[in-house]
């Protein structure tokens, strides 16, 4: 391995993580090595053969991760898919992300969400949605902490009007394709 050059982006396999070189150095076994920094503010040092030298595609998905592990999720609207949604699809398989759109052709309303895994999901779901016909159709338990769809739930009034839901048994938490649908302007 050459040396490296200060800002090429790397991956550390026994660590599951990318960082940034910062210095090169040579260890006293002679062997090339690199101090790296990471996203989180943290550094490391690590020898040539403990790295790999990262390709375009996994800076992309590397940068994508990144924002998906700060923020929960990624967002857009559009005519088409963003950058990260084709980098994302390829990553999402082997891992717990959830990929979900809204589409009709290439409208400029088209919807393209990526949630780092179910609960941020369920979160972002829960303080946006709004739409009449969301609220008509999903029913959030707070003691599942899901949704359901309402249609599916037993509902039970009390004595005072209030009306309680119970999740029968078979019963699964709705899906969050199924509920994008249904808050999409589509």
């Amino acid at each position: 391995m050459k040396t490296l050059k200060n800002g090429t982006r790397v991956y550390v396999p026994m660590e599951q993580t990318y960082g940034t070189v910062m210095n090169s150095f040579t260890a006293a076994s002679g062997e090339q090595g690199y101090e790296l920094s990471f996203s989180d503010g943290d550094e490391g040092s690590y020898l040539a053969r403990e790295i790999r030298v990262t390709t375009p595609i996994d800076q992309e998905l590397n940068e994508a991760l990144d924002d998906l592990a700060s923020t929960g999720m990624l967002y857009h609207r559009g005519a088409h898919a963003p950058d990260w949604w084709d980098v994302l699809k390829k990553h999402a398989r082997e891992s717990e992300i959830i990929l979900e759109s809204a589409t009709m052709g290439s409208s400029a309303n088209n919807e393209w969400y990526a949630f780092r895994d179910r609960a941020a999901a369920v979160s972002h779901i829960r303080s946006m949605f709004d739409r009449q016909a969301f609220v008509d159709n999903y029913t959030y338990l707070d003691e599942a902490a899901e949704f359901y769809r309402t249609d599916e739930l037993e509902a039970t009034e009390t004595d005072d009007g209030e009306i309680v839901y119970t999740i029968p048994k078979g019963v699964k938490p709705a899906s969050i394709g199924e509920m994008i649908a249904c808050e999409s302007r589509f």
